[in-house]
């Protein structure tokens, strides 16, 4: 008895260390305890504002307690997941796949749809295709965004390092700030995500923008679980993600997603996307 006493106190530990709770993995557990790692590129006001009305729907459906943090430099997120810090990720397929791969976190759910960059100019700009951008200024959005990392993998898989085949590297808040740089010219070109362009189309002085390249797609964020976190709690989280769209306490998340649902992922769905996981551990 004293021993087994011993070796709860000690996985209590443990687990407190990591940041998550043995007791919020228990199947007899009354109210679950559960942080949750956001990653987002948005402001902490403005993640929140966009996350909170899912996390209240979570905490009501599961009579659940959620935290849930992000963190200003992707590579402390990275750390923290690798050490199992949080009990659930909504993050991009990088990270997921770090997760996975390297933390045993299990993908279980995930917005719908896929997400690849584009490099933008002016139709009238110094580039055309692809290899007129050697040379040139380039707008980035922050370096954790995935089109950030899409855009720089997209130049090496065509035999280029980013920093040698521009003449300067920008990296710019966000979209608004990428389209801001190019207009005002602090830069010649941009990379963003492909689906904002359309949003943005034409509105520069009457110049028309074009899509100078784009990259490959890849599946939109996901939520994973912990290794150690128990099927049923599993189950009641994936079910409770796969009916949010229908409640209304959920409502402004998918607004502000601009997403219908969400959908059913497992490590099926990422298999053929395993090498980008090297995207932020290169």
């Amino acid at each position: 008895m004293k021993k087994n006493l011993l070796n709860l106190a000690w996985a209590l530990v443990v687990s407190i260390g990591t940041g998550h709770s043995v007791a919020a993995f228990a199947d007899d557990a009354e109210r679950p305890s559960l942080l949750m790692a956001v990653q987002g590129s948005h402001s902490i006001p403005v993640l929140a504002h966009t996350i909170q009305p899912l996390v209240n729907h979570l905490e009501h459906e599961l009579n659940a307690t959620i935290r849930w943090e992000t963190a200003s430099q992707h590579s402390k997120l990275v750390e923290r997941i690798k050490g199992k810090r949080y009990d659930l990720l909504f993050v991009d397929t990088p990270t997921t796949l770090m997760g996975h791969y390297q933390a045993g976190y299990q993908p279980f759910a995930r917005i719908p749809g896929v997400i690849s960059a584009s490099f933008v100019g002016f139709v009238d700009g110094p580039a055309l295709i692809f290899e007129d951008m050697q040379g040139l200024r380039v707008g980035y959005l922050r370096p954790m965004m995935l089109a950030t990392q899409l855009a720089k993998r997209h130049v090496i898989k065509q035999g280029y390092q980013p920093k040698q085949f521009f003449s300067e590297e920008i990296y710019l808040a966000n979209h608004n700030s990428a389209l801001n740089a190019l207009r005002h010219g602090r830069v010649d070109v941009i990379s963003i995500a492909s689906a904002v362009y359309g949003a943005h189309d034409g509105v520069f002085d009457d110049r028309d923008l074009i899509i100078i390249e784009q990259t490959a797609a890849v599946p939109q964020y996901a939520f994973s679980a912990h290794p150690e976190m128990n099927r049923k709690l599993r189950n009641r989280l994936k079910q409770a993600l796969l009916n949010a769209h229908e409640k209304p306490a959920a409502k402004e998340f998918f607004e502000r997603r601009i997403v219908q649902k969400i959908i059913p992922a497992d490590m099926r769905s990422y298999a053929p996307y395993r090498e980008m996981q090297r995207y932020i551990t290169d």
